[in-house]
């Protein structure tokens, strides 16, 4: 049994403060390192002068389709951990790069499987290779000793939100 401790709220702000900037916050925080990790990739992939085929956001279903390939969309799903609804848009313009190929299961029409092309495949080192590149600078700003603390962490409120998803999907509407 997990006992949590109760949330404490904090002092309401002044009208003052209100208004001239928003409150100090790990979702201003989070926001912000995205950003910041979003801008970085894009400058590495012109660097590396893969802007042309490769986005950010790409990397996990690439990742998961090296492990294994051919696998059913909602497969994909449960192992980028990737929501079906983020996962449709991203599958498209992947299609669109020429990095996937979406096709009909042969004995089971509904199911629709995703494989890498040769494109995909021939570039699998290289996106390594760049794994590993935004991982370094990643834990640098970290700290060696933070690092499974980190993990953990992001993990925890990437749970968190999904729950409260979940949640808020399952609601009726009003």
């Amino acid at each position: 049994m997990v006992i949590r401790k109760p949330v404490k709220k904090r002092d309401k702000p002044t009208e003052e403060q209100s208004s001239s900037r928003p409150p100090s916050s790990i979702i201003w925080d989070l926001g912000r390192a995205y950003y910041a990790y979003v801008g970085l990739l894009e400058r590495v992939l012109v660097e590396h002068k893969l802007d042309h085929i490769l986005r950010p956001g790409m990397g996990v279903v690439l990742f998961a389709l090296y492990e294994q390939d051919g696998v059913s969309i909602k497969d994909l799903a449960e192992r980028s951990q990737l929501a079906c609804s983020t996962l449709t848009g991203l599958l498209q313009r992947m299609e669109d790069a020429g990095l996937i190929t979406r096709t009909r299961d042969a004995t089971d029409g509904r199911l629709v499987r995703v494989t890498l092309t040769t494109v995909a495949r021939k570039l699998e080192d290289k996106c390594r290779e760049l794994a590993q590149h935004m991982t370094d600078i990643s834990e640098q700003g970290v700290g060696l000793r933070n690092i499974e603390k980190c993990t953990r962490f992001l993990q925890g409120m990437t749970a968190a939100y999904r729950t409260e998803e979940q949640r808020l999907s399952s609601a009726p509407r009003k």
